[in-house]
């Protein structure tokens, strides 16, 4: 339905049910006070509709912001008997602002309802980096409703608590319970921002979007719009996979790449070596994926991904790929370990690995025990702890293994000694020279002239 055919529709809707004098009620109004009644309806809504379908796309900027003009849309689509409408309004932003007609109380709440009974507007924008942006929205009024490319937004639904008065700024999304609400713009370049209506009678100025989570607009400014117009064409954007790292014997690597083009298409991918100090072969150089041999000689070698469009444009990335010597981990124990009274305890080594970084490539850790009068019980704490129980009176030897993911392995042995518990030898308690018995006990002596023993 064009906005013509919906403002028709919706004069033939209220020709009957709008207030007529009582003289007038047993017939039709007449044309001129039929036209002078909702001209002003017909006139808002066709002019907004025609001003703004030919705007070009919303422009984000160097610093991230997004500025919408709620009257500078592209595209409105009426729902029902609701409709957007450009209206005066001196304290907004450009002069103007959209209202949802006719007023209400019926309101849409849930994404079922608002997308199929709610009037909709759509901006198109062209954001220069992907991300989450948060959303505010300049209005009055009780919520609006925000989507991005063709659905709504699980964050930017319910967004407001306007007031009925006056224009005001507002990002909580009573969705997620009051939240800033954001939208996540997964690609580069074009995309459509949604409004849809809450309420009849909801007036919308602005909506802005930023890539900050502190960001906050002044209700006494007026942000200036985003400039308006189209991105010239754009070469792919390139990614040649991570660094990476190996050791001999390992000569080999796969090198894993990828580009994507908003606003075209990949049409052709070239692997090619930069440097090294050995030349390396490369299996596959039109694929993104390939694999390269011939990595045996020490050092950095950098291979580099260029992807082309079919609009003639490319770019590149670089990747490298460093070859060490292999060393093996650096691993510690507590050399002698005596037990008396305990039959458990808990053993933690240290272990470290100079050319390689433990987080990308972890060590693997083992225990075994290699003598004992027994074999004690033990088990692994925190990957690399040995907790012991059960252990008797004797000698064990306890071995620790670090393993790096070249396959080089380092050891370091642990001696745990159990001793027997001392006998205790019976003692006098009269005698007058004792000062203690046991460990907690405490007997005066009878006579403190004699020497203490």
């Amino acid at each position: 339905m064009t906005d013509i055919e919906h403002c028709i529709r919706i004069i033939e809707l209220h020709q009957y049910t709008d207030p007529i004098p009582s003289n007038d009620r047993m017939s039709p109004p007449s044309p001129n006070t039929f036209i002078m009644r909702y001209l002003p309806l017909f006139l808002s809504s066709v002019l907004v509709g025609f001003t703004s379908a030919q705007e070009p796309n919303f422009m984000q900027t160097s610093d991230g912001l997004v500025v919408i003009e709620a009257e500078h849309f592209q595209t409105h689509t009426p729902q029902g008997s609701y409709t957007w409408a450009a209206q005066p309004n001196e304290k907004a932003s450009g002069g103007q602002i959209v209202k949802a007609l006719p007023e209400s109380k019926e309101s849409f709440l849930k994404p079922e309802d608002f997308t199929t009974k709610a009037p909709k507007l759509d901006y198109k924008v062209t954001f220069l980096a992907p991300g989450r942006y948060y959303v505010w929205v300049k209005a009055q009024g009780a919520f609006v409703h925000l989507g991005l490319n063709g659905k709504p937004g699980a964050n930017s639904q319910r967004m407001g608590g306007f007031p009925g008065n006056t224009l005001e700024w507002r990002n909580q999304c009573r969705a997620t319970y009051g939240q800033p609400g954001f939208l996540d713009i997964t690609q580069v370049g074009e995309n459509t921002i949604h409004l849809w209506m809450f309420q009849g009678g909801n007036a919308v100025d602005q909506i802005l979007l930023t890539p900050l989570a502190d960001f906050k607009p002044s209700n006494d400014t007026n942000l200036p719009e985003s400039p308006r117009g189209k991105l010239p064409p754009q070469p792919p954007q390139v990614n040649a996979g991570p660094h990476k790292e190996i050791n001999p014997p390992q000569a080999a690597v796969t090198l894993e790449g990828a580009a994507t083009d908003f606003d075209s298409k990949v049409q052709s991918y070239s692997w090619s070596q930069v440097n090294g100090p050995a030349i390396a072969s490369i299996s596959t150089p039109s694929a993104p994926t390939t694999r390269v041999d011939g990595l045996t000689a020490l050092g950095n070698y950098q291979f580099r991904l260029t992807a082309k469009d079919d609009g003639g444009l490319s770019a590149s990335r670089d990747v490298t790929v460093k070859v060490t010597p292999a060393v093996p981990p650096t691993v510690s124990v507590p050399a002698d370990i005596t037990l008396i009274t305990d039959t458990a305890l808990d053993i933690s080594p240290t272990a470290s690995d100079a050319d390689s970084d433990v987080k990308i490539h972890p060590l693997t850790f083992n225990w075994e025990q290699i003598s004992g009068p027994s074999q004690a019980k033990k088990k692994i704490l925190n990957q690399s702890t040995l907790s012991l129980s059960g252990l008797i009176d004797g000698t064990y030897i306890f071995r620790f293994s670090a393993t790096d993911f070249t396959g080089n392995t380092s050891f370091a042995e642990a001696k745990v000694i159990k001793r027997p518990v001392p006998a205790q030898t019976s003692i006098d308690a009269t005698d007058s020279h004792i000062q203690y018995i046991g460990r907690f006990n405490e007997i005066k002596p009878k006579d403190v002239t004699k020497p203490v023993v």
